[in-house]
């Protein structure tokens, strides 16, 4: 029986390479194993349905999002803003009293990194005042009642001037607000307790978008407002005696992973994509555009689980990979970083409960980094998913084992986050996975015949 075991899996390791080819897997499922073994194993070619569709909105508990406009010429136009909302301090007060008790200047400081597009075109961004009460479950949605009365505060015209690295976008605000708040901290202070109470006393949302100008998106990863002013200094003169001067300072708040942060993604374009991408191709757009949904029938899996009503078939081997097209030049958006493919019944908790690979390791597949390359996405072996699909949805139907449900994935954009371990620091831990926040898009090709999987399973007599 060890031998017979021993040869089973050197030869289903033999077949690994097989399992993962598109076009080149037997459409017959065959055995592997001598009628006269205990263990039988075969493999089976299975068809996956490919299709574009668009996504829902997106969850993200984070600081990131993004603002700008940009016209790609393949995947369409994208404009984003957003509305933020700032911490509370309980206690807050003004670490010195300002000169005259008067504050010099307020400003909405926006840190952002990357760009996407040109990042020598010059766009306007213009700051408001809300006070309608922002939904709190973090999901991208029409902000359209949300900014229905708001309040202009200020704008500049900007240029991110280069791709990478850390800037700030300032925006000049009223110096009445600043004033305001220095009031408040003197007769209110009660007003800085809860981020409820800020927002409805002191300050509330700060809905923030381009009003003028188009090529570029910047991506965000902090908010606040800093409060300029001079209060009374004691230093040292140049003969050591003591001397009266005056001292800048300032006085800040900002937008934590506690607060909320409601993006908001306008796209023109997706109609096209979800019309072309059908069978042997599809598209990806993020964030919240268009994602490929792939479909395992019910009426092929139904080919893994038939035989003895005795006896299991457990899902040793499907390997996935799938390729993607070169694009012309004239596309703008680069491909994402990272796929991950989940069920398509689980995403919505998936994010919102913050889980990864190593808390679903069955139903959770990262691919590999992205690059210009190999230009392919690479998942691995996902047999566990589809073993757990078959477990939960196999049923005795005429004396026959069946699968009563199609196993339904999406193909989702995301940022994974991971840290080092292991004894050399060579291995990659997975800390967390997040939708992604950032312009992106891929065409993916699912083959001249379609996208294929060679599936290998294993059952005792």
């Amino acid at each position: 029986m060890k031998k017979q075991l021993f040869n089973l899996l050197l030869l289903v390791g033999l077949l690994a390479v097989m399992a993962g080819c598109n076009d080149n897997v037997s459409e017959v499922g065959e055995s592997l194993s001598p009628a006269i073994d205990k263990v039988d194993a075969r493999m089976d070619s299975l068809h996956i349905e490919a299709s574009t569709i668009l996504s829902d909105s997106i969850f993200s508990h984070s600081t990131y999002t993004l603002l700008g406009d940009l016209q790609d010429p393949v995947y369409g136009h994208l404009k984003t803003d957003y509305i933020a909302q700032l911490q509370g301090a309980r206690g807050f007060k003004f670490k010195e009293e300002p000169r005259d008790g008067k504050i010099d200047s307020i400003n909405l400081v926006i840190s952002y990194g990357a760009t996407a597009g040109d990042s020598t075109a010059w766009l306007r961004a213009s700051a408001f005042e809300i006070k309608e009460p922002l939904p709190n479950n973090h999901y991208s949605t029409d902000i359209s009642k949300l900014i229905k009365d708001k309040v202009f505060l200020g704008a500049q015209t900007y240029q991110p001037a280069d791709k990478r690295g850390a800037h700030e976008l300032k925006i000049r605000l009223p110096k009445a607000l600043g004033q305001k708040i220095y009031q408040l901290s003197l007769t209110n202070p009660e007003a800085f307790a809860t981020d409820q109470s800020f927002y409805k006393n002191v300050l509330g949302g700060l809905y923030v978008t381009t009003t003028t100008g188009t090529g570029n998106i910047i991506s965000i990863y902090n908010n606040r407002v800093d409060i300029y002013y001079q209060h009374k200094h004691t230093y040292k003169n140049k003969d050591g005696q003591d001397s009266i001067g005056w001292m800048n300072d300032y006085e800040s708040f900002a937008n934590t992973k506690q607060q909320v942060l409601v993006n908001h993604f306008i796209y023109e374009g997706n109609e096209k994509l979800i019309k072309e991408g059908q069978g042997n191709t599809t598209f990806i757009k993020s964030p919240a555009g268009v994602i490929t949904k792939l479909v395992l029938k019910k009426e092929d899996l139904s080919k893994l689980v038939k035989g003895n009503k005795q006896s299991k078939r457990v899902v040793n081997q499907a390997i996935l990979s799938i390729e993607t097209e070169q694009m012309d030049n004239k596309v703008i958006l680069n491909p994402p970083k990272t796929l991950v493919l989940l069920p398509a019944d689980s995403v919505k908790t998936f994010f919102e409960n913050q889980l990864t690979d190593k808390t679903e390791s069955r139903t959770t597949y990262i691919s590999n980094d992205y690059s210009v390359q190999e230009r392919n996405y690479r998942f691995g072996n996902i047999a566990r998913m589809i073993d757990a699909h078959l477990s939960k949805h196999t049923e005795i139907d005429k004396g026959q084992k069946v699968v009563n449900k199609d196993l339904v994935m999406y193909l989702i954009p995301t940022r994974r986050m991971f840290k080092k371990t292991g004894y050399y620091g060579n291995v990659e831990e997975t800390v967390s996975i997040d939708n992604f926040i950032f312009p992106s898009a891929v065409k993916l090709y699912m083959g001249k015949n379609g996208l294929k999987i060679g599936i290998i399973t294993t059952a005792y007599n």
